[in-house]
């Protein structure tokens, strides 16, 4: 499974159970960091994907603007 994918199911996870109550009030501090962790690795994954993402456009348009 892909890194993305995975932290994602597993921020689901984590709403879904706390949605349907499975955390007691000890619980909920530690359950909110780990969420608060997937979150944030979800974000750098995205990023990453961009960053990568705009290392290849350039090529793809210099491409396009030769051709014309």
């Amino acid at each position: 499974m892909e890194d993305k994918n995975y932290f994602t199911t597993v921020l689901n996870i984590i709403d879904m159970s706390i949605k349907r109550g499975a955390w007691t009030g000890e619980d909920i501090e530690a359950v909110a960091v780990i969420r608060k962790e997937t979150l944030e690795k979800i974000k750098n994954l995205v990023l990453e994907e961009k960053e990568e993402e705009e290392k290849i456009t350039p090529i793809s348009k210099q491409k396009t603007i030769e051709k014309k």
